[in-house]
This record gives structure tokens, sequence and C-alpha cells, in this order.
């Protein structure tokens, strides 16, 4: 019997193998410091971990997705997105997936996926497999926490206020030999009337998240469950984003070849 590194296998979407035996294009993504990153989906801490995947975030709101091109496109008038698979099922999103019981992800982007999967391969497979409960251990709690803050880095700009404003454009006025539509009278209202505009819409973000986890065998059967909360309240007042996950799964050894 001859043992392999976990670090070295690599799945392949019917199987595993090791490593230096693949002659497909697999790409591994490393799921080291998950549990230290603020992300809403599985998708935001991909980036930049897999070559060959560019994954884009959609916009800055809180909890919103992200875009990914395998190749490049593929498509002009369809979907350019990949296919998932979630320990053996085939998904549209892992959106809703908590990022902490992610154990390991790999990308298979060459032709051959669609030997596995079909047409629907095409823009590649991102293949994911959740943590697993392991035999013959006691129970084990594992708690983990964080929150942050976010806060503005290139909003904070010199404007100008109501009355230079108006002088500037007032002065425009007379350059290009246009009547000018207000009056000095006009011009002192507006002094020293003033609005933050940018101020009044942002706010310091908060961000936190809560995930816990229990796992176990026995010498026959084994389960790992997980839940998890998230609360974003964005930088833009009234933008938030809220998550709940609940994971669970079984194995359990019923006879020599049956699991």
């Amino acid at each position: 019997e001859e043992l392999i590194g976990i670090a070295e296998v690599v799945a392949i979407g019917y199987g595993t193998a090791r490593k230096g035996d693949l002659t497909g294009s697999v790409a591994v993504a490393s799921t080291r410091g998950f549990d230290m990153m603020p992300a809403a989906t599985p998708l935001h801490l991909l980036q930049g971990r897999a070559s060959g995947v560019q994954i884009t975030t959609e916009s800055g709101m809180p909890g919103s997705g992200a875009d990914v091109l395998i190749r490049g496109i593929q498509s002009i008038n369809g979907t350019n997105e990949p296919i998932y698979v979630v320990d053996g099922v085939i998904r549209t999103s892992i959106d809703n997936l908590n990022p902490n019981s992610i154990e390991s992800v790999s990308v298979l982007k060459d032709a051959s996926a669609a030997a596995i999967y079909g047409a629907r391969a095409a823009n590649g497979v991102i293949l994911v497999t959740t943590k697993r409960g392991t035999f013959n251990k006691d129970i084990e709690l594992t708690l983990n926490a964080y929150v942050g803050f976010q806060t503005e880095s290139n909003l904070k700009l010199k404007m100008l206020n109501a009355k230079q404003w108006l002088d500037m454009f007032t002065e425009s006025y007379e350059n290009s030999g246009t009547d000018i539509p207000w009056n000095a009278q006009t011009l002192a209202y507006y002094d020293g009337v003033d609005t933050d505009w940018v101020d009044l819409c942002t706010q310091t973000g908060v961000i936190q998240n809560y995930d816990l986890s229990m796992s176990g065998g026995s010498e026959r059967s084994s389960y790992f469950l997980s839940a998890s909360f998230m609360d974003h309240k964005g930088m833009v007042i009234e933008s938030k984003f809220n998550k709940y996950t609940v994971n669970f799964n079984s194995d359990h050894k019923v006879n020599d070849w049956i699991k």
C-alpha cells in the first residue's frame, strides 16, 4: 500500500489523481486563509488563486456576486459562466456556500471536462469539496469569528462650496458673453449654504461573521455540521447584506463494500 500526501491529490471530476499524473489542464486553488478573509461568497476568496481563472466582482454592494471566466470569453450571446460541482452535485452557483466549510477547490479548464459533464462544461468546471468528519475521532468544536470596518479611501476630495461653484459659473458666463441667469443677490443667498452629500450618504461599514462547526466520528460513522452568520453593513447608508448557512454531511460504513 502506497500512501499519498493529501496536498498531492487533485479532484478531477470522476475521482482523484496524483498531481504528477495529470495530463489535462487542472488548476488547484489553495484554500489556506479562507477563514481569515471577509467575503460574502467563496468566489471572492478564489480571486488570484488559480491560474487562467478570471474573477471580477459585479459591484461594490454588500453581498454582490462575482463573474467567472475560464480561458476568456467563450460565447457572445450565451453564458460564459462555468458549472460548479459541489461534492459531486452539479450546481449553477456556490454563492450560498459557507467559505469556512470548503476543503478544496479544483478547476477543470480544458475540453476533457466535457467528457465528464457534457456540453455544459464548455466554459470550464469548478469542483468544490466540502469538509467532512473523521472516523474514530472525538467530537471537535471550532468557532471562528471576526469583525471588520470599512471606510472610503478616495472620496475625500476637495469640493467647491455653493458660493465658489456659483462664482466659477458666473465667470464662465461672463467669458462666453452669455447673460448670467442670477444676480449678486442670488449669490449672497447661497453664501454659507453648503451640504456635503458624500458625507450624508456614507457611513463606516461594519462586517461581522460567526462560524461554528462540529465534527467527529465513531468506527463506522462520521459527521460534520457547521452553521454561520454574516452581517455586512455597507459604506452607503441602507446598503446591507445578511447571510445564514447550515451545512451537514455524514458518512456511514455499512460493511466493507458499502459506504
